[in-house]
């Protein structure tokens, strides 16, 4: 009965305590808000520049377009051609464009993949194995990336986060370390088993490729907010490029989507070193969060809503269609 409660409890609080925190960040983020005017925010974000958003709506598409040109090469690792292009590409979309925007990304876009392609009568073996080759080639990319900014990064940029400059130097060099034994498994060809699946690396070539794809992934989607920023407070990108980073770090530690609410925490701590925020830059953020989160996500739940209403359908037809038959079968034997 105590096991059970205390099972209960940290369940409660494994839910509460992400949203605890970003409501602390989200609340920190509105106070620097005090000298931000409604009419102001109007006023930036109608006048911010066409050609800063056309650049982070380009940026998004080819970031997008880096994580379906990954996908396309899962399925080439792992030899499987039933799935045409098109609906690899379009799959692929769909499970990042939701997965980037709501909480515990990685069980959405896997029940994304394991929905869509088993209609291509892919065995869940070889969607998980998709799934592992996609998950893993984006935190690759990211943990390279980590690894590099760590440890070239002038952290006395950093000194508002009040976090040692040992734990960045070791946490590079980790990273990197975890990306070099990656490499090594797959020069080796050292396969790994888990539970009843045996994992089983690609080609140091094919590494090599999964991993560049998501370090360019990684470094188009901080562009697009990077285009965005205003002048006067955009800082260099090495600068800006470790800030994007952490936010990513904390957010997937504590399951917030897009690093909701972190991002702008650190921007207020770090770039305004605890300054009021200004209008330009809440404009920024805000058509941020609108370009690379909210239009990937209606335009992914339009087609989910579309796929299902059309698989229904067809379930429907289908069973018409097996009641015609069953009916004509049993009448004659009526007659």
């Amino acid at each position: 009965m105590k096991s059970t409660t205390k099972s209960q409890l940290k369940s409660l609080v494994l839910k509460i305590l992400p949203l605890a925190f970003v409501g602390c960040s989200l609340w920190f983020f509105y106070q620097s808000l005090v000298d931000v005017r409604l009419a102001d925010l109007s006023i930036s974000l109608t006048t911010t520049s066409f050609y800063r958003i056309l650049g982070a709506l380009v940026l998004s598409v080819l970031s997008f377009s880096l994580l379906a040109i990954s996908e396309v090469l899962a399925f080439r690792f792992i030899n499987e051609t039933k799935v045409p292009l098109k609906e690899i590409l379009k799959i692929s979309f769909v499970a990042f464009g939701t997965s980037n925007a709501v909480p515990i990304a990685g069980i959405a876009a896997s029940s994304i993949r394991l929905r869509l392609y088993s209609f291509f009568k892919i065995s869940t073996e070889q969607i998980l194995r998709i799934i592992a080759f996609c998950s893993a080639g984006v935190w690759l990319g990211f943990l390279l990336l980590a690894g590099i900014a760590s440890l070239s990064a002038d952290l006395e940029t950093f000194q508002g986060l009040k976090v040692s400059s040992y734990f960045f130097r070791f946490f590079g060099l980790g990273a990197l370390i975890v990306v070099g034994t990656y490499l090594f498994i797959c020069y080796r060809q050292i396969s790994v088993k888990l539970f009843k699946f045996e994992i089983r690396p690609p080609t140091l070539k094919i590494a090599f490729i999964q991993i560049a794809i998501a370090t360019f992934d990684w470094i188009t989607a901080a562009a697009v907010l990077y285009v965005l920023l205003p002048v006067s407070v955009a800082p260099s990108f090495q600068v800006f490029f470790f800030i994007f980073l952490i936010s990513q770090i904390l957010g997937l530690v504590i399951h917030v989507p897009g690093g909701l609410g972190i991002l702008e925490f650190l921007f207020v701590t770090v770039l305004l070193s605890g300054k009021s925020l200004n209008s330009d830059l809440v404009a920024s953020l805000l058509l941020y969060r609108f370009i690379y989160y909210i239009i990937p996500l209606s335009v992914s739940i339009l087609f989910l809503t579309k796929f299902e209403i059309a698989n229904s359908k067809s379930l429907v037809i289908l069973a018409l269609k097996r009641m015609k038959g069953l009916i004509f079968s049993y009448a004659p034997s009526v007659v």
